[in-house]
């Protein structure tokens, strides 16, 4: 079985892991390190910058998205993609289902 390695592009971002034991899938987060670029719905270009938020004893970045725009979620990962493979970025079912935030082209596939 081939491996997939990949490349962290700072200390700060984390590493893709396996959320239960069995899962089909790893799970990826953001590295929100600087504004991130947002296209409103008639493709025009803005900044936005995260925010810091506290979640009880928890500090993280958040970046707010509104209705109708889409962003370009940086990971902080480049992986080593085995010729032939291919990795594929789903959105989580209680993401879309509870906050109504889908990939606009279903899946991401990066080659």
């Amino acid at each position: 079985m081939k491996q997939l390695k990949y490349y962290k592009l700072h200390n700060e971002v984390i590493s893709p892991k396996f959320a239960t034991d069995g899962s089909a899938c790893f799970d990826i987060c953001a590295y929100l390190d600087r504004p991130i670029t947002v296209y409103k719905m008639d493709n025009t270009k803005t900044t936005r910058s995260p925010e810091t938020v506290y979640w009880s004893d928890i500090e993280e970045l958040q970046l707010t998205i509104f209705p109708a725009e889409r962003v370009l979620v940086p990971t902080g990962l480049i992986f080593n993609i085995p010729e032939g493979h291919s990795v594929r970025l789903h959105p989580r079912s209680s993401v879309s289902l509870k906050r109504g935030l889908v990939m606009p082209n279903g899946e991401g596939i990066v080659d």
